[in-house]
């Protein structure tokens, strides 16, 4: 079994243990280190990480096993390691959100089944890398792992949405939100990427890391400068009081997201400061019910979750249905400084919270003040987690990989032909090699770094046949010309494609107007 290490920077973080592939050892065995910096692997004395989902500036999420059940039950592990680069006022904050998330999964996922369950939230403190240097002090959440996909992923890979579809997402979200916020709590981050479909089509709300309790006694004058851009409605963007229509807001925008796949940016006119209606395939008492959540002041939206159910022709839950259990009250964290030794990464994205697999790191996160913010230019800054929008970075990723593709097809093909000669026996060979790849790209068996390191084995593997006469005849100049060119036309190709459904869509969106 492989086992994934959590300490920031460890420079070999996966461990082979052949005895782990013995269940009853899994459950017996005491602790296992990692044979690199040795951190303890089984955290809590029960989660065994085993690969990493997703690294930001506040942490890092993992797909771990949970060894006291009967069947190792798959969970999600986030890890709290902010990066260095915040000041400690903002780390007293993103502890705070870290352990709010904790209490809201508790509060709201244990009782909701279209929530992730907590399992555990737990402290770890472990002997530093360097001698002298204080403990090194980590912050663990465990939750539930849903199969699944968002519907940022799923946006990605079907295009826009019909309308039908949208209207039963929305009104399964608002459902879910019903029950959120009856129990006085603003989720604050609605956006594609939160909202999961799993296997079998239930849908799940994710991501309580920006959640905001606003139950008597709580200070809801500002909310915390926490946000997606583009999803956000102005209240929140300026940071004051949020309320349940702030979340109906962006569900909207989310809704108008599926409708077109198109980021809400590009359907907001914001010389007018209006929503481009003329360009989203809605109609009807939808298009009317998406109007007034899209309303820029809160009071002209609707104030509940269940009133917009009401106008969607659905009957709200009753509060019998939606309150299964009472209310746990979400800690108001008031928590002393937090000690941050130097072993925390200071190269991550900064990042307001994680989020669940595959997690988006797009939201903001600020120390200012509301009134030192300005809504104009915080829409001119933009500010992306990295360089990159999450739709940027999926394009990319996309590019990438059908580079990579092109790349060993050309090269694997020359030595191929080199050692075969150009026969049917060859062509053959050659078809299996495609076959393989488009597997191991497909099932994710090879992804991120392995890219790179991939294509330079293989080519180092053609110069070297090259190089000492192994059958592969032809200049290395060629060779490398050839992997340039199928690198090449393999991101032309997938350009081309993407183009194509892009043309496809405005023709859609024509035709409709």
């Amino acid at each position: 079994m492989d086992v994934y290490c959590t300490r920031p920077h460890c420079f070999q973080p996966v461990n082979r243990f052949i005895d782990l592939d013995n269940r009853r050892t899994v459950k017996t065995i005491e602790q296992k280190h990692c044979e690199s910096c040795g951190m303890p692997l089984i955290l809590g004395g029960r989660y065994i990480p085993q690969t990493p989902i997703e690294r930001g500036g506040f942490g890092a999420t993992y797909r771990a096993i949970d060894r006291y059940t009967p069947t190792l039950r798959p969970c999600v592990v986030k890890q709290f390691q902010p990066a260095g680069t915040l000041s400690i006022s903002q780390l007293h904050k993103a502890q705070i959100l870290f352990e709010r998330e904790a209490h809201a999964l508790e509060n709201l996922g244990n009782p909701h089944p279209q929530i992730p369950d907590l399992f555990a939230y737990f402290e770890l403190e472990v002997p530093p890398l360097r001698e002298g240097a204080p403990d090194d002090r980590f912050f663990y959440l465990v939750q539930e792992f849903i199969d699944g996909i968002t519907m940022g992923e799923e946006l990605e890979r079907r295009g826009a949405f019909p309308e039908a579809d949208v209207r039963e997402i929305a009104i399964e979200i608002l459902q879910i939100l019903q029950f959120v916020h009856d129990r006085d709590n603003i989720h604050r981050d609605i956006k594609p990427s939160n909202i999961m479909r799993r296997s079998d089509g239930l849908l799940y709300l994710l991501d309580f890391g920006a959640v905001k309790q606003v139950s008597q006694g709580s200070d809801t004058r500002f909310s915390t400068g926490i946000y997606s851009m583009g999803f956000a409605p102005p209240e929140q963007m300026n940071g004051g009081q949020v309320y349940p229509a702030t979340d109906l807001f962006a569900l909207a925008v989310t809704a108008l997201t599926l409708l077109t796949d198109r980021d809400p940016a590009e359907l907001f006119d914001s010389y007018n400061s209006k929503w481009r209606w003329n360009e989203i395939p809605v109609s009807g008492d939808f298009k009317a019910t998406l109007q007034k959540m899209l309303q820029p002041v809160p009071s002209d939206r609707f104030n509940s979750a269940a009133a917009t159910l009401t106008a969607l022709g659905r009957l709200p839950a009753l509060p019998s249905q939606t309150l299964l259990s009472p209310a746990l009250p979400i800690a108001s964290a008031k928590l002393p400084p937090p000690h941050f030794s130097n072993t925390f990464p200071t190269t991550f994205p900064q990042t307001d919270h994680l989020t669940q697999p595959p997690p988006d790191f797009d939201s903001h996160f600020t120390d200012q003040h509301p009134t030192d913010r300005h809504p104009t230019t915080q829409h001119i800054a933009n500010q992306h987690t990295g360089l990159f929008s999450d739709r940027q970075r999926s394009r990319l990723l996309m590019l990438l990989r059908a580079g990579f593709f092109g790349f060993e097809v050309a090269v694997l093909g020359t030595i191929v032909s080199g050692v075969l000669g150009v026969s049917q026996a060859s062509v053959i060979v050659w078809g299996l090699i495609v076959v393989l790849f488009l597997l191991t790209i497909v099932t994710r068996a090879i992804d991120g770094w392995d890219f790179p390191l991939v294509a330079g084995a293989t080519l180092a593997f053609a110069i070297a046949m090259r190089v000492f006469g192994l059958g592969l005849n032809l200049p290395l100049l060629k060779v490398l010309a050839i992997a340039i060119l199928g690198w090449a036309s393999a991101i032309a190709v997938a350009c081309f494609y993407r183009l194509v459904r892009k043309v496809w869509r405005l023709r859609s969106r024509w035709r409709f107007r």
